[in-house]
Order: C-alpha cells, then sequence, then structure tokens
C-alpha cells in the first residue's frame, strides 16, 4: 500500500509529489550507514528523515530495475567509467 501524496506545483509547474507521515519506525544503523548519513545531511542539507526517505525510493527503483532483468549503471564523475549498481 502507498502512502498518502500531496501534489504540488514548482515553478516549472511540474508535479512534485510529497508524502505524509503513515508509518513511524525505528532502526539501527550500522557505523558505516549512520556516517553516510551524516555526510548526507551535510552534503545535502536534507533531514534524516528526508535522506532515508529518498534512500528508500532509489533501493526499490534498483531492486525493481534487477527484479526485472534490468540493470542500473553510475558514472560517478565526467572521466569515470560506468559502473553497475547492484544489491545483494
Amino acid at each position: 500500500m502507498s502512502a498518502p501524496t500531496i501534489e504540488t506545483t514548482t515553478e516549472t509547474d511540474s508535479p512534485v509529489k510529497h508524502s505524509r507521515v503513515s508509518e513511524r519506525v525505528t532502526v539501527n544503523l550500522s557505523d558505516k550507514s549512520s556516517l553516510a548519513l551524516s555526510r548526507l545531511v551535510n552534503l545535502t542539507g536534507d533531514t534524516k528523515t528526508e535522506i532515508i526517505n529518498k534512500a528508500l525510493q532509489v533501493y526499490e527503483l534498483i531492486q525493481g530495475a534487477q527484479n526485472n532483468g534490468g540493470e542500473v549503471w553510475i558514472k560517478e564523475g565526467p572521466k569515470a567509467d560506468l559502473s553497475r549498481v547492484r544489491f545483494y
């Protein structure tokens, strides 16, 4: 079941969906994940909640592609090679 959403528009009139709080969870983060979360807060200015929500959406996208036989690739810089993104 998906979370209820509110649809708003930006200056470009493209729809942006914001989820309402539909579930509260408590998680235990590994040291590596806790450090990544702190770095992302500093890098983006997003809240921890926003970052975790975005991370779950990206994970779902990648997992869905893999489950359908697709692949997700990332290029980490202009001169970098493409690397396949995988979750095991």
